[in-house]
């Protein structure tokens, strides 16, 4: 069944991240966090993607980060605030994500 998949794809993610904290520092890769990140994951795709969705709006590929002029900025905001972040976050895995 599909559940079963997903069981076993978030397991074997687990199970290739194991150790992984070593190097970078973090705390240990569970199916709990790995499904969790890859959630908070999704969420900043869906909000980069509206964002670059708005007429006015471009990517810096250097910086992995949506722009527009100022004015295009604020129009958006007040409709979304939400969105704000995006101004001076980057999402560098946002060509990748749309690959998926």
């Amino acid at each position: 069944s599909n559940s079963n998949w997903h069981k076993l794809a978030w397991t074997a993610t687990e199970a290739r991240l194991a150790g992984s904290e070593e190097h970078s520092g973090g705390s240990p890769k569970t199916v709990s966090r790995c499904m969790n990140r890859w959630g908070a994951l999704k969420k900043d795709y869906r909000e980069v993607k509206i964002v670059l969705g708005k007429s006015g709006f471009g990517w810096d590929a250097q910086n992995n980060i949506a722009t527009a002029k100022d004015s295009v900025w604020e129009d958006l905001i007040k409709k979304h605030p939400t969105l704000s972040r995006w101004r001076k976050t980057p999402f560098p895995y946002f060509h990748k994500m749309a690959d998926l």
